[in-house]
């Protein structure tokens, strides 16, 4: 007679190897989205009520534009639609927190002051601050020249000259919870063009620095994380400490154009594209650590279609063409292939997670889900 086995159940083998085929289950599951992509991923659209046809400026979360006689946006978050009368042709505007500045000549104009701010030359740019508004202007002699001014048009500081510099970008940015103001100058009295950027901390008595000045290369673009201050030239990326302004590593992009760039857990991610080109259907992600020294991560990635936009979303790079929207993850796999609804004109980035789509009679939010 064959023995008979008596004895307890073993309740925690058995819980550890049901647990081993729930990883081995959920890792196959993981590994098959990886492969093939989650096929439940659909693309949603709302229509966004604005007009279209018009020059559109994307920041924020905000859609804006200036029609003939006013000044439209629209707010992604809460879907409103805000609208301000011009009483007279201006020369551009900027808008920060639904809050206009309108500016045209030697004037400038803050919404729901009583009257405009009139200075001397012409203005060039405004760029809204939380607390502060800088205002570009050119005095008659050709001279550049940046004005501070509090949101009810008092000079804040000494204005910031810049004789024998044209500016070529400028705007605000926040350092350990102060704002600061960054600015990108030219010096045009050279025989060989420097790029200068400095950073003014009006919070502090006008307090002025300097990263180090850029001889071979025009700079294009600043980003700024917690820790760092990136600047894109048209031949490196160079990441700079935030405390102290010192170089720390510079990466070669000489040919491609930085589109984006986003930050998580000490570790930026800058989304490029080929310069000087019409059209387009590859691009390279840049991936490095925020340390003092770095070996980056460089992938590249292709579609067979000209790409209409690129962008970095939800921890991967989704490429829209006019037929279709691609969705890589950072390891380099094709996560996604959807199909537009809509033929696209221009696409842009509204946040992490929504881009808007223009068509040639409609605006839309888009987003996968």
């Amino acid at each position: 007679m064959p023995k008979r086995f008596r004895g307890k159940l073993n309740i925690g083998r058995v819980v550890a190897v049901l647990a081993v085929l729930l990883i081995v289950l959920g890792a196959g599951i993981a590994l098959m989205i990886l492969l093939f992509g989650n096929k439940d991923v659909k693309l949603k659209y709302a229509q966004i009520d604005i007009s279209s046809g018009m020059s559109y400026r994307v920041k924020d979360g905000t859609v804006s534009y200036m029609a003939e006689d006013n000044i439209t946006s629209y707010n992604v978050n809460d879907g409103k639609v805000k609208t301000l009368q011009l009483q007279s042709q201006i020369d551009g505007y900027a808008m920060r927190d639904s809050k206009f500045v309108v500016f045209a000549d030697g004037e400038v104009h803050i919404e729901d002051m009583a009257s405009s701010i009139t200075l001397t030359g012409v203005v060039r740019d405004v760029r809204m601050g939380k607390d502060y508004i800088a205002v570009l202007r050119t005095n008659t002699q050709g001279s550049d020249s940046i004005v501070i001014f509090d949101y009810v048009g008092n000079i804040a500081g000494e204005v910031l000259d810049f004789s024998g510099s044209k500016v070529t970008g400028f705007g605000f940015y926040t350092e350990h919870g102060r704002e600061l103001l960054w600015i990108i100058s030219v010096a045009v009295d050279q025989n060989t063009p420097v790029t200068t950027v400095k950073m003014f901390d009006y919070g502090q008595g006008g307090t002025t620095s300097y990263l180090s000045p850029f001889y071979d290369q025009s700079v294009e673009k600043l980003f700024f994380t917690e820790n760092s201050i990136f600047v894109i030239g048209t031949q490196d990326i160079v990441r700079y400490a935030i405390e102290g302004g010192k170089e720390k590593y510079r990466i070669p992009i000489y040919g491609n154009k930085v589109l984006d760039m986003v930050n998580d857990e000490e570790m930026a991610t800058f989304l490029l594209a080929p310069s000087n080109v019409a059209t387009w259907n590859s691009v390279r992600v840049v991936r490095a650590t925020e340390t003092d020294e770095v070996v980056p991560i460089i992938r590249s990635y292709s579609v067979s279609e000209p790409i209409v936009g690129a962008f970095l979303q939800e921890s991967g790079i989704r490429f829209v063409t006019q037929q279709h929207m691609y969705i890589f993850g950072y390891s380099g796999r094709l996560l996604n292939t959807l199909e537009l609804e809509y033929t696209p004109t221009q696409v842009y980035k509204l946040d992490d997670s929504n881009l808007l789509l223009v068509s040639e009679n409609a605006l839309y939010r888009m987003y996968a889900k």
